[in-house]
């Protein structure tokens, strides 16, 4: 039993038992209910959806969230 955050409402979810799964940017990301599954979809950056996208994006190599310094 592996037991994950809802990055919704906080609330513990057992992975196996979760009332609704979305992946995005190669993650799964688990929820408590399909309320909270419905939230995340409207707006995943304001979950850190867009934060584990552009994660993934550095790891294969892109330019997601990388700043130029300039000299």
């Amino acid at each position: 039993m592996t037991k994950v955050i809802d990055p919704v409402c906080g609330m513990t979810v057992d992975q196996e038992k979760a009332a609704a799964r979305e992946v995005r940017a190669g993650r799964t990301w688990y929820f408590c209910s399909e309320q909270c599954h419905r939230m995340f979809v409207a707006d995943p950056a304001r979950y850190g959806a867009k934060d584990a996208a552009e994660a993934a994006e550095r790891a294969k190599g892109g330019a997601g969230g990388t700043r130029g310094g300039g000299i």
